[in-house]
């Protein structure tokens, strides 16, 4: 039996309709998705079962910080999955989910080729190399 005592404040609740926990149990399962959803996924299912951040964090290995930004980022999504659920496809839904679950796009200018990598041809015969002290 597991005698883990909360502490602390009470989480953010988490909800699932029964077409989303289908979908996180899928990804939870998946061989074939980035190891970071399925963990991710594993979140909200432990966290929709009642599990506690530290609890879950604990289970899973990984940081406590990463359980709370996950619990908390399914529940600002919550209501926009809910409102699309009866509108969209199976797959068009899957993609929400998974997006719901996908990084945020990074901070900062993008990456963009060097404007001085411009490619020329560069001759490949081989040179004859100076002799020493002539250079």
């Amino acid at each position: 039996m597991d005698e883990r005592k909360p502490r602390g404040q009470q989480p953010v609740a988490i909800s699932l309709t029964k077409r989303q926990k289908k979908e996180l149990e899928l990804i939870s399962r998946s061989m074939k998705m980035p190891h970071v959803q399925v963990i991710r996924a594993n979140i909200i299912l432990q966290a929709y079962a009642g599990g506690r951040n530290a609890h879950i964090a604990e289970d899973i290995d990984c940081n406590i910080n990463t359980v709370r930004t996950w619990r908390k980022r399914w529940a600002e999504a919550e209501g926009v999955l809910a409102e699309a659920e009866p509108k969209m496809e199976a797959n068009e839904y899957q993609q929400m989910v998974r997006n719901v679950l996908a990084d945020d796009p990074r901070s900062g200018r993008g990456r963009s080729p060097c404007p001085t990598a411009t490619f020329q041809r560069v001759d490949r015969a081989p040179s004859r190399a100076a002799p020493r002290g002539e250079c």
